[in-house]
Order: C-alpha cells, then structure tokens, then sequence
C-alpha cells in the first residue's frame, strides 16, 4: 500500500503529521470514492457513527494498534451508516491531530467527529445512534438545536452527568432524569447501562430479538425477550451547564 500513488509527490501540500501524509497520496481517489457514497443515496431517518479497524500489518505511518479490536493492527476510519442496510454515507480516516474537523461546544475531539460526518445530515430530521465514546449531555442538546435526535450509551463519569446516577441499583431498577428534550436513563440488567436520549421517554417495553450463538461446532438460534426504552416525553429536571 505504500506504493499505492494517485498524485504527484513533489505536488502534495505540506503534511501536518506522518499520517497525514501518507493518505495525502490517495487522498483524491478517496475523496471521490466517497463523495458518490453521499451523492448517490439518501439514507432513512435512523444513521450510526461509529470506528472501524481495517486489517492491515504493513508498514504505514495511519497504521493503528487498537487491541481491543478483532483487528489490532489496522486504518482506523469513523463511519456514519444508514441503521437499516448498513450502507456507508460517509467516511473520515483517522489521521490524529491533523484531521479537519467541526467546531463543538466543550472542543473534545469525539464529539468534533460526530458533528463532522453529520454535517449534511443536520436539520434535517435524522436520528443518530452512538456508543459511549462519542455521547455526551453538550453534544445531544447541540444536535437537538440542530433538528437531529441522538440516542446513545453514555459513561456516567462525563461531565454533567446527574449525580445521583452512580447510586446502586436492583434488578430491574431504573433511574430518570430530563432536561428539555434530554433523557438519561440507568437502568439494572445483568450489569448497569446507562443512555442518553432525545427521541424516547423512560416507558420501558419488551423487545423480542434471535440471537445466533455456536456450541460445539453448531450455530444456535435462540430467543431473547430485552427491555428497552419506549418514544418521546419532554420534562425539565436537570439543569446542564
């Protein structure tokens, strides 16, 4: 890959960083690539952000080391997809402080990414799903000014997380606290899962799901009954700074 060339090397623009470089070189095919992505195909109302590692063991200055992933080693890139197909709309390789990215409120770099990728997605109406990494209380009330609904797992030490939220739950317990259009939600399973959202209240439903599991060399269908959130309620309990 690091003979892969798709512009003039005495032509490449000066490089913030080794990585940055190194897609520099095919930055325009990528860009194009991508850009037919987003050209040809608008995606439902419901997107994911999410990262992805893609394997790779070569000598690269994008290359990433991440061993929480299947992966490792690998280009790492920040994805938006359609919830539905999983089709990919846009694309955002990870190349460090380099990357040009959106303004936030609070500056932190996962909330810049999101805010990035969405960016012709906003006031629009769409409804974006997120893990911990990215969810927090400043970039939901951003988003929700933005006509853009945001649901997400969020970690419970983020700043201006309701205190009360670390307390110790029952199976089957939950906590709730609203501000405007905000809910976060802690609820006890088998462990605690804490939510940000403003698209649902705190009624809570059951989901039925299949899940596929493998014993002994065979794949396994079995079903599960999960509680989760029901749709929109508005209060004002929680002030956010």
């Amino acid at each position: 890959m690091k003979c892969l060339h798709f512009v003039n090397n005495e032509d490449l623009p000066a490089a913030r960083s080794p990585a940055e470089k190194s897609l520099f070189k095919i930055k325009p095919l990528f860009d194009s690539v991508v850009g037919r992505f987003s050209a040809v195909y608008t995606p439902g109302p419901n997107v994911a952000i999410d990262e992805s590692l893609m394997l790779w063991k070569g000598k690269l200055a994008m290359k990433q080391y991440i061993p929480l992933k299947r992966a490792r080693f690998g280009l790492k890139s920040y994805l938006l997809c359609e919830s539905g197909s999983g089709y990919i709309w846009k694309v955002m390789v990870h190349v460090g402080p380099a990357m040009d990215l959106e303004l936030s409120d609070d500056g932190l770099q996962s909330l810049q990414i999101v805010l990035t990728l969405a960016k012709d997605l906003l006031d629009k109406g769409y409804c974006i799903y997120m893990d911990n990494w990215y969810s927090s209380p400043q970039l939901f009330k951003q988003l929700r000014e933005k006509v853009t609904d945001t649901v997400g797992t969020v970690r419970i030490s983020h700043h201006n997380m309701p205190k009360d939220l670390k307390n110790n739950l029952d199976r089957g317990q939950t906590i709730v606290r609203y501000s405007g259009d905000l809910m976060t939600l802690k609820w006890k399973d088998k462990k605690d899962v804490v939510m940000l959202s403003t698209y649902h209240d705190a009624k809570m439903s059951v989901s039925t799901a299949t899940v596929e599991r493998k014993k002994n060399h065979k794949l396994l269908l079995s079903t599960i009954n999960t509680w989760v959130p029901s749709t929109l309620l508005t209060k004002c309990l929680w002030p956010i700074q």
